[in-house]
């Protein structure tokens, strides 16, 4: 959902959206793509196109975004579900000649996720935070082990990184080595 809130901020709240994904079944991808679907549903003005699946293949994630820009030139943003999707499409649209035209909404923060950010690639990346997630999973095995119960999700954090906030160390703290 915040990718979809971010993505609508960014286009102005009106466009074709395409979402590009790593492949079906996989939870965290799944939970991601539905957010996104479900929020973009309260913006009537957006229509939100299919989704692809790109088996975590970012030339493959660059080639289905041109496949889709030339069945809809008129396409305005794009969601990537995961890294490779995020920056595959990111490439896709920079192919394209697209920077800047179509905005890219990336899921996950790799450190060279700030170049693509500063030189308007991406324009927003949700970066997860990682000392956390591992924090939980320690703390959930450690509950599982001494046979206590265990939330059925644990929500794990997350920043939003854009050109306004990405030098910022308070931010730039959750990017990650790829």
């Amino acid at each position: 959902e915040i990718a979809a809130r971010a993505l609508a901020t960014a286009i102005g709240d009106k466009g074709k959206v395409y979402v590009s994904n790593v492949k079906p079944g996989i939870s965290t991808t799944d939970q991601r793509e539905e957010g996104f679907k479900k929020e973009m549903a309260k913006h009537t003005g957006i229509t939100v196109l299919e989704t692809q699946f790109n088996d975590d293949d970012a030339n493959k994630a660059a080639s289905q975004l041109q496949a889709v820009f030339a069945r809809n030139p008129d396409l305005v943003g794009v969601f990537g579900a995961n890294l490779f999707s995020a920056l595959g499409a990111a490439n896709g649209v920079k192919q394209a000649g697209q920077t800047g035209t179509v905005k890219v909404v990336a899921f996950d923060a790799p450190t060279s996720i700030v170049d693509n950010i500063n030189t308007g690639l991406v324009d927003v990346a949700i970066a997860q935070h990682p000392a956390e997630i591992g924090y939980y999973g320690v703390v959930s095995a450690y509950a599982h082990l001494t046979g206590h119960s265990i939330p059925v999700t644990i929500g794990t954090g997350f920043t939003i990184m854009d050109k306004s906030n990405i030098a910022d160390p308070n931010i730039s703290k959750y990017l990650y080595s790829e």
